[in-house]
């Protein structure tokens, strides 16, 4: 295992060095600032992480805002993304949701017939211009190509994104001094709306970027895991493991986008748990999203 590893350690180096590479290039070649929408706000939310920290919560919580703002919101996934699409279309209502593998030709053609249109990903798309961009930062870091995937969790830098706002995100409370938000388990519940009492044992199955921390809210909230089945980021076979866990005759916590991907016969099994993903974001950041719904001029992150 030692030698497998020191094989594998420069290998993983070089290839991000590659990856780094390529993204300065096809950054230059075709993610030129463009000439910013006339009429719609763009709302950016990303993450250095290559997934699982709570893009897709987070713009729910936003639309809910500019919605209780009096403002019209479309939301603009990648088409890759088909989880989240479904996701989105099923637990918020009043928005629009929309798919598509260009983020920004979709907004330019969108341009003006909604009030908000809030991108979630995107963040290296910086043909936007005059974007509110929100970065959700956990404790990783974002410094040096060797952070970038496959040898680190990250997909871009810190020095790419000087236009950003960072939120700092956590699983407890949201700090009070700068944007932030906190990430929790509301309820866990099956479709016929019973719960689970405390210490019940149960599986997880799930496919999202970062499958330990809600292992970890589903043990928070007072449940004892008994089985963890962790599958890649919007797996085409989730369905069919899922099917398969079911032999075992446990519960199942999944999260709301895993639940997205089921049909309506297969979300009746009363099997299957739902963990709710309670999103609590401090007054600084709330405050800020008010104003910017109520049409006030960007500010840039480096003036405050």
């Amino acid at each position: 295992m030692p030698g497998r590893f020191s094989i594998l350690t420069p290998l993983r180096v070089l290839l991000a060095c590659v990856y780094r590479i390529c993204f300065c290039a096809f950054r230059f070649a075709y993610y030129r600032a463009q000439k910013p929408l006339k009429k719609s706000r763009i709302v950016i939310v990303g993450s250095f992480l290559a997934g699982g920290a709570g893009k897709t919560p987070l713009v729910q919580k936003m639309s809910e805002i500019f919605l209780n703002q009096g403002k019209s919101v479309a939301v603009l996934c990648h088409r890759a993304a088909w989880d989240e699409f479904r996701m989105l279309r099923s637990t918020t209502r009043g928005i629009s949701v929309l798919k598509t593998a260009d983020r920004f030709g979709t907004a330019q053609k969108l341009d003006g017939k909604w009030d908000i249109i809030l991108c979630d990903g995107g963040l290296e798309d910086t043909r936007f211009v005059n974007a509110d961009v929100f970065v959700l930062r956990w404790d990783e870091r974002a410094k040096s190509f060797t952070d970038l995937i496959p040898f680190g969790p990250c997909v871009s830098l810190e020095k790419d994104h000087p236009e950003a706002w960072t939120v700092k995100c956590s699983r407890t409370q949201a700090e009070s001094d700068r944007f932030a938000a906190a990430f929790s388990i509301e309820s866990i519940l099956n479709f016929r709306g019973e719960s689970l009492a405390k210490n019940t044992s149960v599986a997880i199955v799930t496919g999202i970027g970062m499958p330990e921390r809600f292992a970890m809210d589903v043990s928070d909230f007072g449940l004892s895991i008994e089985r963890k089945i962790f599958l890649h980021d919007h797996s085409k076979n989730y369905v069919k493991r899922l099917q398969k866990e079911l032999c075992e005759n446990l519960p199942i916590v999944l999260t709301e986008k895993d639940y997205a991907r089921l049909t309506l016969q297969e979300k009746e099994n009363p099997l299957f748990y739902v963990a709710k993903e309670r999103v609590q974001i401090n007054s600084l950041f709330e405050d800020y999203l008010k104003a910017l719904a109520g049409g006030a001029a960007r500010i840039p992150p480096s003036t405050l």
